[in-house]
């Protein structure tokens, strides 16, 4: 009965210093994710933005006003 509990508890062990392993790596490409898709986001944020004040000079500029009349 000793010897099953002593490979319990080493199997834990070992366990427990994969996940020490593993979870690191893990947390970086969650971390890298989350930064790509926040970057992306900004992006797409200040491309929209720059769209809309290009289409609203056009629709204000003297030459589209004057062929819509």
């Amino acid at each position: 009965m000793y010897c099953l509990i002593t490979l319990y508890n080493y199997l834990i062990v070992i366990y427990v210093h994969l996940y020490d392993w593993y979870m690191p790596a893990a947390n970086e490409s969650t971390r890298k994710r989350v930064i790509g898709y926040t970057v992306g986001e900004y992006l797409l944020l200040v491309a929209a933005s720059v769209l809309q004040v290009i289409y609203i000079r056009r629709l204000f500029s003297k030459s589209v006003a004057y062929n819509r009349v």
